[in-house]
């Protein structure tokens, strides 16, 4: 198992509100991963525009490179310090300790407006392991990153859009979101998903988009950028797509695959997290501990029936929307 740094990383990406922090945390659960916590969200990746074209891969494929080389060194909090913690074979009791008392100090510091680097945190890759990148930054950028690093695996993770949408109008509602435009309001992001191959063989536009509800803008960036994601990706045998709602039913089961896939044996303390974490009901919006067909299923409630028609309408035309043929999925 694992491999060298360059070209044994694990990609977990998929957009915003779609269970990320959830499957990031269960690989970070294993005890031979080094898991980094959307690394590119805290140190954009400048060069590579959000929707890059594949037939520009080759251009951004080093700074691909040099970016994932440096994750190991990281040491910012909101990075390597995402709780739970969690022990490590490579890390002495000792040293996890100091990196666990190191990881509140750092945190409590980035609350008071000051960045401390996090004491004890790893800084150069541990011999036999996997380093884990956990992303919703660059949901668009999937396919140059996989072709950037060879070796590297994806679990690509899809939730219902009535599921993403529900629950991104119920953070902007309770300000979740350091941008108080809002994901239905950024009209940047809006701007550079019509440049996509999905967006212009629809024929959608910005003067659509604006005479939009806030509910169907969300249905179309869901729908371009997964869009995007997974036709970029659908041939390469180094991604997994998995719905949220799967994992959400089968955790275990889903879990020992993705595991077997990106070549991590299923452990004692994975298997131990993942039951403690849908065991047991933390109703904070980014919590990890929860009733996940609950979690799951919420937008059935929260969502009116014309909502629901309206982002499944915008969903079914594209090929990812039709992921979930049935209202219930």
């Amino acid at each position: 198992m694992g491999g060298q740094l360059e070209d044994g990383t694990i990609l977990v990406f998929g957009m915003p509100r779609s269970g990320t922090t959830w499957l990031g945390k269960i690989f970070d659960s294993h005890s031979q991963t080094l898991y980094r916590h959307e690394p590119d969200s805290w140190s954009k990746l400048s060069e590579i525009p959000l929707m890059p074209s594949m037939k520009d891969a080759s251009q951004y494929a080093e700074y691909i490179q040099l970016f994932n080389a440096g994750l190991p060194g990281i040491r910012a909090a909101k990075v390597c310090a995402k709780q739970p913690l969690f022990r490590k074979q490579y890390l002495s009791g000792f040293r996890f300790w100091v990196m666990k008392i190191g990881s509140m100090l750092s945190q409590l510091a980035d609350r008071a407006g000051v960045s401390v680097p996090v004491v004890g945190a790893i800084k150069k890759p541990p011999v036999n392991s996997k380093v884990v990148w956990k992303s919703i930054e660059s949901i668009g950028r999937l396919g140059v990153i996989l072709e950037a690093l060879p070796q590297s695996r994806c679990v690509h993770i899809v939730r219902h859009p009535c599921g993403y949408v529900a629950s991104v109008l119920r953070g902007e509602k309770r300000r979740k979101f350091q941008d108080n435009r809002g994901a239905s309001e950024d009209y940047g992001v809006l701007t550079v998903l019509l440049e996509t191959e999905a967006a212009k063989e629809i024929g959608i536009t910005l003067s659509d988009l604006k005479d939009a509800l806030p509910e169907e803008r969300l249905a179309w960036r869901w729908a371009l950028s997964t869009e995007k994601a997974i036709r970029e990706t659908r041939q390469s045998d180094r991604c997994m797509l998995i719905r949220y709602e799967d994992l959400c039913r089968n955790p275990i089961s889903i879990i020992k695959s993705t595991y077997e896939f990106v070549g991590l044996n299923y452990d004692a303390q994975t298997d131990a997290f993942l039951k403690a974490s849908v065991r047991h009901q933390d109703d904070a919006y980014y919590s990890v501990y929860k009733d996940p067909l609950t979690a799951a299923n919420r937008w059935k409630d929260e969502l009116e029936e014309i909502q629901v028609q309206k982002i499944l309408d915008i969903s079914q035309l594209v090929s990812s929307g039709r992921l979930f043929d049935e209202r219930d999925s």
